[in-house]
């Protein structure tokens, strides 16, 4: 058999006493070396991607939960409302407003799923979500701070107007539109959570509105409500 010379030679070594040893031999350990980095990087790959699938996994299944969140948000809002209906029911706008309510629990299992969410989701949902938690937040803490004003056994030199509660009936709102706006998502019919445009955004539950407050109120609220929810969706930019 002819051998290809040249190419050859490029297989062997020949040590001190002549015998010839391959290259693979010369440089196993450097070979051995590429080899287990090739390894590693595979390996950080595979592991990457587990992840990764994992994490997808947590977001749809936490996803599919969204719907019943943002209803029992509703229901919270709703509950709220009631609260705040019965309290300026019958009041004149010089009444200091002496009357004890119950402020509703918050949903706790409804803002574990939304933060759930927030964790696992990209970036562009996770604003509108943080969004909608820091409203119910403000919400809630101004709730406390209103049933304390309007106690029977707060501090005669108080006083709470109708004009304070108002602004309690529109945090209540403003939750409601904002989950509102997140339900197309909860239903998987968006893939994204849409930009809110105050341009083009309809003021919801109109009639509940005038139904259960005063005209004053209604249109405090009709008034100001869109904008608000704009600005509360604009502060999960921050």
């Amino acid at each position: 058999m002819d051998w290809d010379w040249p190419s050859f030679v490029v297989f062997i070594d020949s040590t001190d006493s002549g015998k010839p040893k391959s290259l693979v031999y010369n440089y196993q350990s450097l070979i051995a070396g590429i080899l287990a980095l090739f390894a590693a990087i595979l390996t950080t790959f595979i592991l990457i991607w587990h992840q990764d699938s994992a994490r997808r996994r947590r977001h749809a299944a936490t996803r599919a939960q969204l719907p019943m969140a943002l209803s029992k948000l509703h229901r919270y809002a709703d509950k709220c409302l009631s609260e705040l209906a019965s309290l300026m029911r019958g009041r004149s706008e010089e009444d200091d407003i002496r009357q004890d309510f119950s402020v509703p629990d918050l949903p706790e299992d409804s803002i574990l799923i939304i933060s759930k969410l927030i964790e696992a989701g990209p970036k562009a949902d996770a604003k509108y979500l943080q969004a909608l938690l820091r409203q119910i937040q403000i919400q809630h803490s101004r709730l406390d701070s209103t049933a304390r004003d309007t106690s029977t056994m707060r501090n005669q030199g108080n006083i709470t107007s109708l004009h304070n509660i108002r602004h309690d009936v529109l945090d209540a709102y403003i939750i409601k539109t904002m989950a509102d706006h997140i339900f197309d998502f909860a239903r998987w019919e968006t893939k994204r959570i849409r930009n809110y445009d105050a341009s083009t955004a309809e003021l919801k539950g109109k009639f509940y509105l005038e139904r259960d407050f005063s005209t004053e109120t209604s249109k405090f609220i009709t008034d100001k409500l869109i904008r608000y929810v704009a600005r509360s969706f604009k502060r999960g930019d921050d």
